[in-house]
């Protein structure tokens, strides 16, 4: 078994470890890097390795992974891209030692395409009006079409306590 640590390239206070043993592929690192992780969402097959050493044979430390910074491609400039089919013992030797502030794996999870919050405000089809005496609220397609959401006609249901709450807060804002 091998203690790698890990660190997503150019984020800050990320380091972790993942304890490994050295026969397995780099696809297995991946799921481990995962699980070890709750901060990547992606899947483990999207998840990018590169190798966290510097041109003169030297580990990076935290602060070194910490300001990597990507290309176009999103890849860490400088770095070895890890290949999934190969094994982790082909990158560091049957019998690697980690010495301690080492980072040996830099992380790069792909860009989320999740949209966050819809502000009704900022939509070009400017406010809506909300009947507090109804359960439902209806948002037109062209109200949704670029939300992230399905362009569909959506009817939501609307609890008791969202009617208090917006029309008490809420309506005179628009």
């Amino acid at each position: 078994m091998v203690k790698l640590f890990c660190a997503l390239a150019g984020v800050k206070g990320n380091a972790f470890s993942v304890t490994i043993d050295a026969s397995e592929s780099v696809g297995d690192l991946k799921k481990a890097i995962k699980k070890e992780n709750e901060d990547i969402t992606c899947a483990a097959r999207k998840v990018e390795l590169f190798l966290a050493r510097m041109g003169d044979n030297t580990w990076l430390d935290r602060s070194g992974a910490e300001a990597v910074t990507l290309d176009e491609n999103g890849h860490p400039e400088g770095f070895a891209h890890m290949d999934e089919l190969n094994w982790i013992e082909d990158y560091y030797g049957e019998e690697f030692q980690p010495k301690r502030g080492e980072i040996h794996v830099l992380v790069v999870v792909p860009p989320s395409n999740k949209k966050q919050c819809l502000d009704w405000r900022s939509t070009r089809w400017g406010s809506h009006t909300y009947d507090p005496n109804s359960l439902y609220f209806v948002l037109d397609k062209e109200d949704v079409d670029e939300s992230g959401l399905p362009p569909v006609r959506m009817m939501l249901y609307c609890r008791p306590t969202f009617s208090t709450a917006s029309s008490s807060s809420c309506a005179n804002e628009y």
